[in-house]
Protein backbone atom coordinates (compact mmCIF):
# COMPACT_ATOMS: atom_id res chain seq x y z
CA UNK A 1 0.00 0.00 0.00
CA UNK A 2 2.65 2.43 0.73
CA UNK A 3 4.04 1.85 -2.52
CA UNK A 4 1.34 2.68 -4.23
CA UNK A 5 0.51 5.99 -2.56
CA UNK A 6 4.06 7.17 -2.99
CA UNK A 7 4.57 6.49 -6.78
CA UNK A 8 0.58 7.40 -7.45
CA UNK A 9 0.63 10.69 -10.13
CA UNK A 10 -1.45 12.42 -6.78
CA UNK A 11 2.00 12.25 -4.63
CA UNK A 12 4.06 13.84 -7.46
CA UNK A 13 1.42 16.58 -7.77
CA UNK A 14 1.92 17.05 -3.64
CA UNK A 15 5.62 17.11 -4.22
CA UNK A 16 5.51 19.61 -7.12
CA UNK A 17 2.58 21.83 -5.67
CA UNK A 18 4.12 21.69 -1.87
CA UNK A 19 0.96 20.47 -0.83
CA UNK A 20 0.29 18.37 2.60
CA UNK A 21 -2.28 15.78 1.50
CA UNK A 22 0.52 13.17 2.83
CA UNK A 23 0.33 14.76 6.29
CA UNK A 24 -3.59 14.73 6.52
CA UNK A 25 -3.43 11.32 5.38
CA UNK A 26 -0.89 10.42 8.07
CA UNK A 27 -2.94 12.32 10.68
CA UNK A 28 -6.02 10.37 9.93
CA UNK A 29 -4.36 6.69 10.16
CA UNK A 30 -2.08 7.32 12.94
CA UNK A 31 -5.58 8.99 14.56
CA UNK A 32 -7.85 5.98 13.99
CA UNK A 33 -4.92 3.47 14.63
CA UNK A 34 -4.41 4.25 18.01
CA UNK A 35 -8.05 4.90 19.24
CA UNK A 36 -8.34 1.54 21.08
CA UNK A 37 -4.59 1.76 22.73
CA UNK A 38 -4.36 5.11 23.27
CA UNK A 39 -7.64 7.38 22.72
CA UNK A 40 -6.61 10.41 24.45
CA UNK A 41 -3.69 10.69 22.41
CA UNK A 42 -5.23 9.63 19.62
CA UNK A 43 -8.40 12.40 19.42
CA UNK A 44 -5.10 14.76 19.94
CA UNK A 45 -3.42 13.81 17.02
CA UNK A 46 -7.01 14.00 15.11
CA UNK A 47 -7.72 17.29 16.52
CA UNK A 48 -4.72 18.53 14.23
CA UNK A 49 -6.97 18.17 11.40
CA UNK A 50 -8.35 21.47 12.29
CA UNK A 51 -5.82 22.88 10.30
CA UNK A 52 -7.53 21.46 7.18
CA UNK A 53 -11.38 22.04 8.31
CA UNK A 54 -12.85 20.34 5.28
CA UNK A 55 -11.20 16.88 6.02
CA UNK A 56 -12.40 17.56 10.02
CA UNK A 57 -15.95 17.12 9.05
CA UNK A 58 -15.91 13.41 9.83
CA UNK A 59 -14.03 13.03 11.72
CA UNK A 60 -16.53 13.73 15.20
CA UNK A 61 -18.87 11.67 13.27
CA UNK A 62 -16.44 8.65 13.71
CA UNK A 63 -15.71 9.53 17.12
CA UNK A 64 -19.18 9.09 18.37
CA UNK A 65 -20.16 6.13 16.33
CA UNK A 66 -17.09 4.41 17.86
CA UNK A 67 -17.77 5.34 21.59
CA UNK A 68 -14.91 6.98 22.02
CA UNK A 69 -15.95 9.66 23.89
CA UNK A 70 -12.46 10.77 25.57
CA UNK A 71 -10.62 11.08 22.53
CA UNK A 72 -13.73 13.27 21.06
CA UNK A 73 -13.28 15.37 23.64
CA UNK A 74 -9.32 15.23 23.54
CA UNK A 75 -9.89 16.13 19.60
CA UNK A 76 -11.99 19.19 20.56
CA UNK A 77 -8.92 20.30 23.35
CA UNK A 78 -6.55 20.19 20.38
CA UNK A 79 -8.57 22.09 18.07
CA UNK A 80 -9.25 24.79 20.43
CA UNK A 81 -5.16 24.82 21.47
CA UNK A 82 -4.05 25.31 18.40
CA UNK A 83 -6.38 27.90 17.30
CA UNK A 84 -5.84 29.85 20.81
CA UNK A 85 -2.04 29.43 19.91
CA UNK A 86 -2.43 30.95 16.47
CA UNK A 87 -4.30 34.03 17.94
CA UNK A 88 -1.93 34.06 20.60
CA UNK A 89 0.86 34.79 17.60
CA UNK A 90 -1.43 36.42 14.93
CA UNK A 91 -3.74 38.00 16.58
CA UNK A 92 -7.38 37.95 17.57
CA UNK A 93 -8.61 39.87 14.96
CA UNK A 94 -7.80 37.04 12.39
CA UNK A 95 -10.29 34.99 14.05
CA UNK A 96 -13.24 37.88 14.18
CA UNK A 97 -12.35 38.19 10.38
CA UNK A 98 -12.77 34.59 9.52
CA UNK A 99 -15.33 33.73 11.38
CA UNK A 100 -18.11 35.96 9.71
CA UNK A 101 -16.60 35.73 6.26
CA UNK A 102 -17.02 31.88 6.33
CA UNK A 103 -20.30 32.07 7.06
CA UNK A 104 -21.22 34.59 4.24
CA UNK A 105 -19.18 32.63 2.18
CA UNK A 106 -21.66 29.48 2.27
CA UNK A 107 -24.66 31.40 1.01
CA UNK A 108 -22.87 34.22 -1.23
CA UNK A 109 -19.32 33.17 -2.31
CA UNK A 110 -16.44 34.99 -3.50
CA UNK A 111 -16.89 35.29 -7.34
CA UNK A 112 -12.90 35.15 -7.32
CA UNK A 113 -12.46 32.06 -5.32
CA UNK A 114 -15.39 30.19 -7.80
CA UNK A 115 -13.14 31.30 -10.57
CA UNK A 116 -9.57 30.63 -9.43
CA UNK A 117 -10.08 28.22 -6.64
CA UNK A 118 -13.45 26.31 -6.03
CA UNK A 119 -14.04 25.27 -9.89
CA UNK A 120 -10.77 24.06 -10.57
CA UNK A 121 -11.20 21.29 -7.50
CA UNK A 122 -12.53 17.77 -7.82
CA UNK A 123 -15.31 18.17 -5.15
CA UNK A 124 -19.21 16.84 -5.90
CA UNK A 125 -20.12 20.54 -6.33
CA UNK A 126 -17.29 21.22 -9.28
CA UNK A 127 -18.12 18.26 -10.67
CA UNK A 128 -22.32 18.15 -10.85
CA UNK A 129 -21.71 22.33 -12.07
CA UNK A 130 -19.12 22.03 -14.87
CA UNK A 131 -21.45 18.93 -15.91
CA UNK A 132 -24.08 21.75 -16.32
CA UNK A 133 -26.00 21.80 -13.12
CA UNK A 134 -27.01 25.24 -11.72
CA UNK A 135 -25.10 26.05 -8.92
CA UNK A 136 -27.91 25.31 -6.48
CA UNK A 137 -28.58 21.90 -7.92
CA UNK A 138 -24.69 21.26 -7.38
CA UNK A 139 -24.56 22.73 -3.74
CA UNK A 140 -27.69 20.84 -2.90
CA UNK A 141 -25.74 17.08 -4.47
CA UNK A 142 -22.69 19.11 -2.18
CA UNK A 143 -24.78 18.98 0.78
CA UNK A 144 -26.01 15.32 0.35
CA UNK A 145 -22.73 13.95 -0.61
CA UNK A 146 -22.40 15.12 2.99
CA UNK A 147 -25.06 13.40 4.79
CA UNK A 148 -23.91 10.44 2.65
CA UNK A 149 -20.69 10.56 3.67
CA UNK A 150 -21.80 11.18 7.60
CA UNK A 151 -24.35 8.33 7.22
CA UNK A 152 -21.70 6.01 5.72
CA UNK A 153 -18.91 6.98 8.49
CA UNK A 154 -21.25 6.06 11.22
CA UNK A 155 -22.83 3.13 10.24
CA UNK A 156 -18.76 1.81 9.24
CA UNK A 157 -17.34 2.87 13.13
CA UNK A 158 -20.65 1.63 14.68
CA UNK A 159 -20.30 -1.79 12.62
CA UNK A 160 -17.85 -4.83 12.96
CA UNK A 161 -15.83 -3.98 10.25
CA UNK A 162 -12.28 -3.98 10.55
CA UNK A 163 -10.75 -1.12 11.68
CA UNK A 164 -8.77 -0.94 8.49
CA UNK A 165 -11.70 -0.77 6.49
CA UNK A 166 -13.72 1.52 8.89
CA UNK A 167 -10.41 4.05 8.10
CA UNK A 168 -10.61 3.25 4.35
CA UNK A 169 -14.30 4.57 4.81
CA UNK A 170 -13.36 7.74 6.68
CA UNK A 171 -10.60 8.76 4.13
CA UNK A 172 -12.56 7.72 0.94
CA UNK A 173 -15.74 9.72 2.78
CA UNK A 174 -13.85 12.89 4.18
CA UNK A 175 -13.25 13.21 0.29
CA UNK A 176 -16.23 12.94 -0.85
CA UNK A 177 -17.60 15.15 1.52
CA UNK A 178 -15.06 18.25 1.42
CA UNK A 179 -16.57 21.20 -0.05
CA UNK A 180 -13.21 21.38 -1.98
CA UNK A 181 -10.09 19.15 -2.81
CA UNK A 182 -7.72 18.55 -5.57
CA UNK A 183 -5.88 15.90 -7.35
CA UNK A 184 -3.44 16.44 -4.55
CA UNK A 185 -5.83 15.15 -2.28
CA UNK A 186 -6.29 11.88 -4.30
CA UNK A 187 -3.56 10.81 -1.40
CA UNK A 188 -6.52 9.69 0.87
CA UNK A 189 -8.29 7.63 -1.93
CA UNK A 190 -4.97 5.65 -2.59
CA UNK A 191 -4.85 5.17 0.97
CA UNK A 192 -8.23 4.05 1.57
CA UNK A 193 -8.21 1.70 -1.77
CA UNK A 194 -5.02 0.13 -0.27
CA UNK A 195 -6.49 -0.74 3.33
CA UNK A 196 -9.69 -1.58 0.98
CA UNK A 197 -7.61 -4.10 -1.00
CA UNK A 198 -5.15 -5.16 1.08
CA UNK A 199 -7.40 -7.87 2.40
CA UNK A 200 -7.85 -9.12 -1.36
CA UNK A 201 -3.94 -9.35 -2.01
CA UNK A 202 -4.42 -13.53 -1.92
CA UNK A 203 -7.97 -13.69 -3.69
CA UNK A 204 -8.13 -10.46 -5.67
CA UNK A 205 -11.37 -9.42 -7.11
CA UNK A 206 -10.62 -7.98 -10.60
CA UNK A 207 -13.49 -5.87 -10.56
CA UNK A 208 -12.37 -4.00 -7.23
CA UNK A 209 -8.47 -3.84 -8.56
CA UNK A 210 -9.77 -2.18 -11.48
CA UNK A 211 -11.47 0.23 -9.42
CA UNK A 212 -8.74 0.85 -7.23
CA UNK A 213 -6.79 1.56 -10.46
CA UNK A 214 -9.30 4.20 -11.73
CA UNK A 215 -8.83 5.98 -8.54
CA UNK A 216 -4.93 5.73 -8.51
CA UNK A 217 -5.19 7.51 -12.00
CA UNK A 218 -7.88 9.60 -11.96
CA UNK A 219 -5.46 12.71 -10.79
CA UNK A 220 -3.74 11.78 -14.70
CA UNK A 221 -7.20 13.39 -15.75
CA UNK A 222 -7.51 16.48 -14.24
CA UNK A 223 -8.63 19.24 -13.44
CA UNK A 224 -12.71 18.05 -14.41
CA UNK A 225 -12.57 22.06 -15.53
CA UNK A 226 -10.95 20.49 -18.91
CA UNK A 227 -10.97 16.90 -19.14
CA UNK A 228 -14.81 16.20 -19.07
CA UNK A 229 -13.71 12.28 -17.70
CA UNK A 230 -12.19 13.92 -14.45
CA UNK A 231 -15.99 14.94 -13.86
CA UNK A 232 -17.37 11.48 -12.75
CA UNK A 233 -14.45 10.72 -10.76
CA UNK A 234 -16.36 10.78 -7.64
CA UNK A 235 -18.81 8.22 -8.94
CA UNK A 236 -15.72 5.84 -8.29
CA UNK A 237 -15.30 7.08 -4.93
CA UNK A 238 -18.97 6.34 -4.16
CA UNK A 239 -18.56 3.14 -5.73
CA UNK A 240 -15.60 2.28 -2.79
CA UNK A 241 -17.48 3.42 -0.12
CA UNK A 242 -20.56 1.53 -1.07
CA UNK A 243 -18.21 -2.03 -2.04
CA UNK A 244 -16.65 -1.76 1.45
CA UNK A 245 -19.99 -0.93 3.35
CA UNK A 246 -21.72 -4.27 1.07
CA UNK A 247 -19.35 -6.39 3.52
CA UNK A 248 -21.62 -5.89 6.46
CA UNK A 249 -24.67 -7.86 4.26
CA UNK A 250 -22.64 -10.74 3.85
CA UNK A 251 -23.50 -13.92 5.57
CA UNK A 252 -20.86 -14.49 8.43
CA UNK A 253 -19.43 -18.28 7.62
CA UNK A 254 -20.19 -21.05 10.27
CA UNK A 255 -16.88 -22.37 11.40
CA UNK A 256 -16.76 -26.79 11.12
CA UNK A 257 -17.20 -27.01 14.86
CA UNK A 258 -20.09 -24.93 14.87
CA UNK A 259 -21.81 -26.17 11.76
CA UNK A 260 -21.70 -29.62 13.66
Amino acid sequence: MIAAVLISPAAAINVADGQCAFLVAAIMVLGVRWLETRPVLAGAVLGVLSFKPQFLLLVPVALLAAGQWRSLIAAACSALALAAASALIFGADLWSWWGPQAIANLSSPEPKWIEYGRIWGHSVWACAFLLGLPDRMASLLQFLAIAASASATFVAFRSSLGRDKQLAILLAAAVLAAPHSGPYDAILLVAAVGLWLAGEINAPNRLHWLLGFGIWLVPLISPPALVMAARFAPLLTVAVIGLILSELREPKTLGIGAAA
